[in-house]
């Protein structure tokens, strides 16, 4: 799904860092909670809740939105390693 979001309030820093390794951020995931409805004059609106995302990142979650990797499987992986860290390289 993909949705035309417009920015009525606040802007993006001017130094937007990766929620995961604080490298440069170029691309934010974010997810609306449409249980939150906002009354506006152009109309509904809603929230959305994200995250900044650097082009690494944004890769792996990339994998894990397309099917390309189970995520049941990788939390089972990410249990049994001494690491603790799943791992979405291709």
């Amino acid at each position: 799904m993909q949705a035309l979001v417009k920015i009525l309030e606040g802007k993006m820093t001017d130094n937007c860092k990766c929620f995961f390794c604080k490298k440069e951020a170029l691309f934010t995931f974010g997810l609306i909670n449409s249980t939150v409805k906002i009354n506006h004059p152009d109309g509904d609106a809603f929230i959305l809740d994200g995250v900044y995302l650097c082009n690494q990142h944004v890769e792996a979650f990339n994998t894990l939105l397309s099917g390309e990797h189970d995520i049941d499987n990788l939390i089972v992986l990410a249990g049994k390693s001494k690491k603790g860290k799943i791992n979405l390289r291709r």
